[in-house]
């Protein structure tokens, strides 16, 4: 069994207005808290890990593959199939939880 406490997580950022914090991670799973700030955006990437989000607070225009965008609004979540390139702007400030799997390696360092 493992516990993790916020205070002992960093926060980093990934892009200028985007920050994101573990919040902890197991074998397979990996749960990361992000911070946005208004006009923030996460260019369009892909990586092989499956996401899923909740946000918690705010909104979010997510765009995945050539769909189009949507937003996401506190209390929506949505699934990000691993591989698949996808964006998100941030047009006022928000928290959102993400789940990945597997594990974000090169977030842990």
């Amino acid at each position: 069994m493992q516990f993790f406490r916020p205070e002992d997580m960093p926060i980093r950022e990934m892009v200028p207005g985007i920050r994101m914090q573990n919040i902890g991670h197991g074998e397979h799973l990996h749960l990361v808290r992000v911070f946005a700030d208004p006009g923030a955006e996460l260019p369009r990437h892909q990586h092989p890990h499956e996401q899923l989000g909740v946000v918690l607070l705010g909104s979010v225009l997510i765009g995945i593959s050539d769909m189009e965008p949507r937003r996401v609004v506190a209390g929506e979540s949505y699934r990000i199939p691993g591989g698949v390139t996808h964006s998100a702007k941030f047009h006022e400030a928000a928290v959102v939880i993400e789940c990945f799997s597997p594990v974000r390696e090169e977030y842990l360092t």
